[in-house]
């Protein structure tokens, strides 16, 4: 059968026509930044906490046991970290002393490198205080720090932003040690360690320098306990 040469070219330029204007919607779909700009922006901070515990074999009058906390990045964006310590039994607080060391001897130690949790009426002039003494890109926000709104008190904030994917460099506790006092106040407790995140970044994609200032322009997220 014969083809009409004008009609083949015809349809030869269209079928280039079409692959061109599909070719052009790929790029641009790929390319465009608005579109991966509003993606970034949609995606959510998620976080998670990274804990082992070693509890000890008997409970003494001085007991010693491992629980750490570190936080993972498990969302899409650079994000800020907070960790809050909650006891069960909240008056096990005054007796507890907490390390952030990583030295694995420090299971075995006397107590010498660990911090007191929580201020007491009775304690001496000279007792250093957990808070004080916190592991590397940590820092804490007292509950009477009227500096900071009352919803950022309380918790201990690492300072750099966490790439997704990256935890913390350091964990913020490591090891706990109890001093019950007396062999009639040994008892159990449970240790709640409760996770939150948010984006380092604000609606632009800017990075924002500290994570106190990113919690007052949004809200923190609940991550893993």
């Amino acid at each position: 059968m014969e083809i009409n040469s004008n009609k083949l070219l015809k349809l030869i330029l269209a079928n280039v026509i079409i692959i061109g204007i599909a070719a052009v919607i790929v790029v641009f779909a790929v390319v465009n930044p608005a579109t991966e700009k509003n993606r970034y922006i949609r995606a959510k901070a998620q976080a998670e906490l990274v804990s082992e515990t070693v509890l000890p074999e008997s409970r003494e009058v001085v007991s010693y046991f491992k629980k750490t906390a570190s936080v993972k990045n498990t969302g899409e964006v650079p994000c800020f970290v907070r960790i809050r310590l909650k006891f069960s039994d909240s008056g096990i607080e005054d007796a507890i002393y907490i390390s952030g060391t990583v030295r694995e001897d420090a299971y075995d130690k006397d107590g010498t490198r660990y911090y007191k949790y929580k201020k007491a009426a009775g304690d001496k002039d000279d007792t250093e205080y957990f808070a004080d003494h916190l592991p590397g890109g940590w820092m804490y926000i007292d509950v009477t720090d009227t500096e900071y709104p009352e919803d950022m008190r309380g918790y201990y904030y690492y300072i750099p932003p966490v790439s997704p994917g990256k935890e913390t460099l350091s964990p913020l506790v490591t090891y706990f040690r109890i001093d019950y006092g007396d062999e009639d106040k040994v008892r159990s407790f449970d240790v709640d360690i409760e996770v939150d995140c948010i984006k380092a970044t604000d609606s632009k994609g800017n990075l924002y320098e500290k994570a106190i200032e990113a919690g007052q322009d949004s809200l923190w997220s609940k991550g893993g306990r």
